[in-house]
């Protein structure tokens, strides 16, 4: 249903600019019920033609509604009413996939970067594709923007249908890149960043005999991050083993461990001092994605890391400045005792 094109009208004696006349028209029709949310607004032609206007006169009232979240564009069909939400603060829908020492560290740094009539609303899906769909469908209409962190590997198709249900100029995906997104992004690139990160590892590493990645069914990292090591080790002609689970058998003295999931960190820690095997001196310990616990745990555990801080900062900046920029996050080897 189109909005009908009369409920815009221009007084020629206020001194109000004509371009906020053309909003205040359109959010007054909001307020008042008259027009309501996916109804498509005339085109910036038609206004102008109607009511003998310049274009660029339209063309400004429509791009600062939709600056403000009120009304979105699609290519070929033109702008539409996107948010009832006639406030002026900007409020944005934040989704995470779970809450971790990681993603408070991003989150910190997203809201530091933030002013304060920014509103943020938290949500989290916890893996489940059936809570990540509802979360998005019930909320569209309500927020400015949208900050997504999806974690699917399996269901892709899925995801996408429910992600392009957002106009792309109001999306925001972290940490997973996801190419057939035309959105602002801030992501990891797994296999890259895991195979640079080994690089400057690989001083370290030359004292072992075989590098094992620890990529066991819980690991929710995609396979990428197993390619960028095995790309790593055909290379520098280091020997390499995939192992799914953590055990006191598949424990080997002169060996380095890549694990990516911490409960994998802790097995292989415990098992580790049942064997009276030490890291950094009778094996090697890497673990993916710094935190403050493993600088101190067992003397400090050496990470291969993206930088959180860095991502929160990059994704905040992108939806202050209106920018659609797909941007690959700094990622960095810290090297401590374990290894």
């Amino acid at each position: 249903m189109n909005i009908d094109s009369s409920l815009i009208k221009i007084d020629p004696k206020t001194k109000k600019p004509i371009y906020k006349q053309i909003q205040d028209c359109i959010i007054d029709g909001i307020i008042a019920g008259k027009i309501t949310r996916h109804q498509k607004l005339p085109s910036i032609n038609q206004i102008s033609e109607k009511l003998d206007l310049s274009r660029d006169t339209v063309v400004k009232a429509y791009y600062q509604l939709r600056d403000k979240g009120i009304i979105a564009s699609t290519h070929g069909k033109g702008f539409y009413i996107f948010s009832t939400n006639t406030k002026q603060n900007l409020k944005i829908f934040l989704l995470f996939n779970e809450m971790n020492e990681y993603k408070k560290v991003l989150y910190n740094s997203l809201m530091s970067h933030f002013h304060r009539n920014v509103i943020v609303d938290t949500f989290f899906h916890n893996h489940n594709p059936k809570i990540f769909e509802r979360l998005i469908l019930d909320n569209i209409g309500n927020y400015n923007h949208f900050i997504i962190i999806p974690t699917f590997y399996r269901y892709e198709k899925k995801i996408l249908k429910t992600l392009k249900q957002i106009p792309p100029d109001r999306l925001l995906i972290l940490d997973r890149p996801m190419k057939k997104l035309d959105c602002a992004m801030v992501y990891q690139n797994f296999e890259s960043d895991i195979f640079y990160g080994m690089e400057k590892a690989k001083e370290h590493l030359k004292k072992y005999k075989r590098i094992t990645g620890v990529f066991t069914s819980k690991t929710l990292h995609p396979e990428e991050a197993i390619d960028g090591l095995k790309k790593f080790c055909e290379k520098y002609d280091f020997k390499f083993r995939l192992i799914d689970q953590i055990n006191s058998r598949l424990l080997n003295e002169n060996e380095v461990y890549i694990t990516f999931q911490n409960e994998d960190l802790i097995k292989l820690l415990n098992f580790a001092k049942k064997k009276k095997l030490q890291p950094g001196k009778d094996l090697g310990v890497i673990s993916y994605n710094d935190s403050q616990l493993k600088e101190v745990i067992r003397d400090g555990i050496s990470v291969i890391s993206t930088d959180f801080k860095s991502m929160g900062k990059t994704a905040a900046e992108l939806i202050l400045k209106q920018k659609r920029d797909q941007i690959s996050n700094p990622f960095y080897f810290k090297a401590r005792n374990s290894i």
